[in-house]
């Protein structure tokens, strides 16, 4: 499921346990880019 792909998905699965909403409810509320020696990009989602 899309949680592993987080940062900390152990955090999205206690929030929402066995009901965790597929990925058709998410909505992305903010794309973060910053320039540097790597490049880093921060997803905000509205779940």
């Amino acid at each position: 499921m899309w949680p592993s792909f987080t940062e900390n998905p152990a955090i999205v699965r206690a929030i929402y346990r066995d009901e965790i909403p597929p990925l058709q409810n998410v909505y992305l509320q903010e794309l973060k880019i910053v320039n540097g020696e790597d490049i880093q990009c921060y997803l905000k989602f509205d779940i």
